[in-house]
């Protein structure tokens, strides 16, 4: 049935998350294109995209930072504007494949993130991500950008507190 094949694929994009975070990138692909594959026939947009978004995190830490801006182009296509938290995450892993050859863009895709993340009030998220464009506004020099950056993730944090 539809329902129990929606739950296979979503036990393989936890399995796959599960062995990204341990390192293990070549059996998380494998869940991933599993899950990707069964996610398309049931035509769960976000689905594709959440699979998407780990496939290329997995791509990223492969060095294959050029397929990972394609797999997130996909899921910022299918995602569009309908779930913001899930479209935030894709435009900060478009930033981090980014960010070494193009940092103007991975800039622009870090700030998208951040004020996602406020729409999606992921507090923890945003500031993360001002942490990280801290990093790269540091990193070009911009020392008083990145300053501000840094203060307002915290401030952030401290708003929610």
């Amino acid at each position: 049935s539809l329902e129990w094949k929606t739950e296979v694929a979503r036990a393989h994009l936890a399995r796959a998350m599960v062995f990204t975070d341990q390192g293990d990138l070549d059996p998380a692909r494998s869940s991933l294109h599993k899950a990707l594959e069964v996610f398309r026939q049931t035509g769960s947009n976000l689905n594709q995209a959440r699979t998407l978004n780990e496939l290329a995190r997995v791509e990223r830490s492969s060095g294959r930072r050029d397929e990972a801006q394609r797999l997130l182009t996909s899921s910022i296509a299918l995602l569009q504007e309908g779930d913001v938290a899930e479209l935030a995450f894709a435009h900060r892993e478009m930033a981090l494949a980014m960010v070494d050859e193009t940092p103007e863009l991975a800039e622009k895709n870090f700030r998208i993130a951040i004020d996602l993340y406020r729409r999606a009030d992921k507090v923890l998220q945003a500031a993360a991500v001002h942490r990280q464009l801290g990093d790269l506004l540091f990193e070009r020099g911009d020392t008083s950008g990145s300053r501000e950056s840094y203060r307002e993730g915290l401030l952030g944090l401290e708003s929610h507190a």
